[in-house]
């Protein structure tokens, strides 16, 4: 339990914040198994935003909506991951969007010198987060096993053709992960195909979390732009 006490800043970001984290819990309930509780997330979203809250810097040049926004989507799906569940395609879900919430943290963190700064960089800030995202979750699938690949495109929605399309774009990002250096290729196979988190696996590399934080980015730039340049955009 934390004890710390809200400022009246802070109470009135948590007050205005309330709709946000009933919507958000909401789109993730509805993409749930009926046996969830739909309150059990709204409690996890609450968590998010109180720590939202009290590490929020408003210095940042981003608003505490958008901060909070993803700590909250976070917060719900660490506490989606602590249950058991018998689909291994939401937990491959709630894997690739716990990986997603911190990339997206991550991004948040990096210092702006300026408010103009932030926004001339905004869109290719953009378009590169996007990129680590969509490794992530493809990283994911690809830890799952070869049939489990396209079952979990079609259960998604997919045709057949694109869930075909899924798993060769799987199987071409596993060849990548194969060629990356000894110590990238064991972060990548300890934190996706072994299913650790990032400070485990940096723990069992010897390595600090910032470490594993910085070459997990960089690990996932290098391997979107080795997709592009196979054709797999």
């Amino acid at each position: 339990m934390d004890n710390r006490v809200l400022t009246p800043q802070m109470r009135a970001w948590v007050d205005q914040s309330q709709g946000m984290v009933r919507s958000i819990a909401s789109q993730i309930f509805s993409r749930l198994p009926g046996h969830v509780n739909y309150d059990d997330l709204v409690s996890y979203g609450q968590l998010g935003l109180m720590q939202a809250a009290y590490s929020f810097q408003p210095n940042r040049n981003v608003t505490f909506q958008t901060f909070a926004y993803h700590r909250i989507r976070g917060s719900i799906y660490d506490g989606l991951g602590k249950m058991s569940w018998s689909s291994r395609a939401i937990q491959q879900r709630i894997r690739a969007e716990q990986m997603s919430a911190e990339i997206l943290e991550q991004q948040l963190r990096a210092p702006m010198e300026s408010a103009a700064q932030a926004m001339a960089e905004d869109a290719e800030s953009l378009v590169r987060t996007t990129e680590r995202i969509a490794v992530v979750h493809l990283l994911t699938d690809s830890g799952s096993d070869g049939v489990g690949i396209e079952k979990m495109a079609v259960d998604s929605g997919d045709t057949a053709d694109e869930a075909m399309e899924h798993a060769e774009t799987c199987a071409c990002l596993r060849a990548l992960v194969d060629e990356l250096p000894d110590r990238e290729r064991q972060l990548i196979l300890l934190t996706y195909f072994e299913g650790k988190t990032l400070t485990d696996a940096a723990e069992e590399l010897g390595k600090s979390k910032s470490w594993a934080s910085r070459v997990h980015t960089r690990i996932l730039e290098k391997l979107a732009r080795g997709l592009s340049a196979q054709g797999n955009d």
